[in-house]
């Protein structure tokens, strides 16, 4: 499966994100967090309980200091977190001190249709609202439509913050993103941004132009335009260009570039990002990300380093250490200075297993009639299927990711028909038993 992993930031920075100290825009808008995939191991369904972190300050390297603690306290029967929240340390108390709480709501198909965020209050001494965000979603399980509304204590009521909406062309790639924000005066939608997609063959975005709204004019102002080319045969993106546009020369400038590679698995293993250099009228480094992957595909190690005149400079390092079961338990993170690595966190992660599916799918034997590869649409069916029976067929990428979902009586044909992209895939037909089939596929789309 594809691992992507962009890191644009500082160590610290990947530090707070990976503990789960995001700031409140990103809870809402990075997908990767709202709907982080399921821990699958060969069918069975694996869990994170908890987990806590220790900063260090170098180059004292061997006194841990408390950091942070996470908690996934309540989860849906598949594995999805219900209910988390997080607690950092006050050092000056020298006790843990609750931080923020998270609810999830998710549809039938196990998407993120509403996340509320609650902080601590401190003062009185229990958690109050913060901000909320409502997703409406597409015929295709896509999402159409995003509401961020923040907590207003003088009414005592959520009110709008800001809203994207999203259209689609009729293969479902997004074709038009428009952001808006909430005018409290005229209790009204007012236009912000939008960005304006060209797609080719694939669903996947070449052009992406974004515009900003002159409401005195009321007209659509170009701001930046972004172009991705993707490799021909993997269809992975290799390259993204973007300039900014210039409204007093009317021109389009140069503005910066990240170039991506690839192993032979489709893991990223090389980010580099560069700026437009005006006096070379050339492309320059900035920082490149480096990453490593294990045999399994597993992501091991990461290594950022700055570009100095001439050479890379080291930055930041990160490592993570897995369990039998192939959960992340242990991660380490390092900064550069003093021409030498000092330790600068370390997080603990703590799994137990929520579904034992390999025990179960040994009771029934059933044959499906499933070509493999499986094009989209395709019908098929099972045999010796319990009769009276509901059953349930599910398909998750590599990582656990739940991308179809859908209820079937016994004799019924069954399609896999939701857009998603080419790749490896893991059916599974389960009824209230649990799983009693599942089968590995090479999925595309015709």
């Amino acid at each position: 499966m594809k691992k992507e992993i962009i890191f644009t930031g500082t160590l610290m920075s990947l530090v707070l994100c990976l503990t789960a100290q995001q700031p409140f825009s990103n809870l809402f808008l990075e997908n990767e967090f709202t709907n982080e995939p399921l821990a699958s191991r060969g069918g069975d369904v694996h869990v994170q309980d908890s987990s806590i972190c220790f900063r260090y300050e170098p180059p004292d390297t061997t006194t841990e200091i408390p950091y942070s603690k996470e908690f996934n306290v309540e989860f849906t029967e598949s594995g999805r977190t219900l209910k988390n929240f997080t607690q950092e340390w006050d050092d000056t108390k020298k006790i843990w001190v609750n931080a923020r709480r998270l609810s999830f709501t998710y549809n039938e198909q196990e998407v993120v249709i509403e996340l509320v965020y609650e902080y601590w209050n401190k003062s009185f001494g229990v958690w109050e609202n913060y901000a909320r965000t409502n997703d409406s979603l597409t015929n295709n399980g896509q999402s159409g439509q995003s509401i961020v509304q923040l907590w207003d204590d003088a009414t005592n009521d959520w009110v709008n913050n800001f809203k994207v909406s999203n259209e689609f062309d009729a293969k479902g790639g997004i074709t038009r993103r428009l952001e808006q924000d909430w005018d409290k005066a005229t209790l009204e939608w007012v236009n912000n941004s939008q960005t304006l997609n060209e797609l080719n063959p694939g669903n996947q975005v070449t052009l992406a132009l974004v515009q900003t709204w002159n409401d005195s004019a009321q007209v659509w102002v170009n701001s930046q335009q972004i172009f991705k080319n993707y490799d021909p045969v993997s269809e992975l993106l290799t390259e993204e260009i973007s300039n900014v546009w210039d409204s007093l020369a009317l021109v389009w400038i140069p503005d910066k570039r990240m170039l991506m590679t690839y192993d032979a698995n489709g893991n990223q293993i090389l980010f580099i990002k560069q700026v437009w250099d005006f006096e070379a009228q050339d492309w320059v480094n900035k920082y490149k990300i480096t990453d490593d992957f294990d045999d399994m595909d597993r992501h091991v190690a990461n290594l950022q380093q700055n570009w100095a005149d001439s050479v890379w400079v080291n930055v930041g390092m990160s490592s993570t250490e897995f369990d039998e079961n192939g959960n992340p338990v242990h991660d380490e993170y390092y900064s550069w200075f003093e021409e030498a690595w000092h330790k600068a966190l370390r997080c603990e992660h703590f799994w137990r297993l929520l579904t034992l599916v390999a025990v179960s799918e040994v009771d029934r034997q059933v044959k499906c009639d499933i070509p493999n590869p499986y094009p989209l649409g395709h019908p098929f069916h099972c045999d010796e299927l319990a009769l009276g029976k509901t059953n349930r067929l599910e398909v998750f990428d590599l990582s656990g990711r739940k991308f179809f979902s859908k209820s079937f009586q016994n004799q019924e044909v069954m399609r896999i028909n939701s857009p998603m992209p080419t790749g490896f895939y893991i059916l599974t037909i389960r009824n209230e038993k649990g799983v009693f089939y599942h089968q590995k596929l090479t999925i595309f789309n015709d």
